[in-house]
Order: structure tokens, then sequence, then C-alpha cells
């Protein structure tokens, strides 16, 4: 298993870690797709902190049990930071919603 972790950084990046396809992502809004099934949202909201989010993808496609998801602060002191383990084979990507 790998351990990814998602987090906002500034007003407009979102960066991820430890996990395949990790990188930092442009904008006040960002969706990412994890291994097809999960959704992760980030959303810079009013009084300048990060909003975070996570949903399956598809109605009839759960997110598999095994993975656990976790929302812990962030040193920044103004976003979340989200942690979820997977599978080693499993990537991310940007989600053109």
């Amino acid at each position: 298993m790998q351990t990814a972790s998602f987090y906002g950084s500034s007003d407009d990046l979102v960066e991820v870690e430890g996990i395949r396809g990790a990188d930092e992502f442009d904008g006040d809004v960002v969706n990412l797709i994890v291994g097809g099934v999960l959704m992760v949202t980030f959303i810079y909201v009013t009084p300048g902190v990060w909003q975070v989010g996570v949903r399956q993808v598809f109605n009839d496609v759960p997110i598999p049990g095994d993975w656990n998801i976790l929302i812990l602060p962030h040193s920044n002191g103004y976003s979340p930071k989200l942690v979820v383990q997977v599978p080693d084979a499993v990537g991310v990507v940007q989600a053109c919603v």
C-alpha cells in the first residue's frame, strides 16, 4: 500500500504526494481522481481556507473498503490534509469537470 496525501498550498495550488502521478495542481477548484474510483475535490473559500471533499466517481462503483481515508489538520494552518492509503498500482489524475 502507498499513502497519498493531498493539501492546499497558497490560494491556487493543491499538492499531492506519495502516489503515482503526484504533482502540484493549479486552481482554486481542483478535482482529482484516484484509481478511477475516488474523486477528491479541493475548493479555496472565504475566509482564505481550503475545503476538501471526497466521493465515488460512479454510483455503481464503491470506494474500496480497504482504502483508509483520513482528514487531518495540516501544519500550514489554512488547509486540511487528506490522507488515503491505496494499493501500490493506483495513481492520481486531474479530472476535467
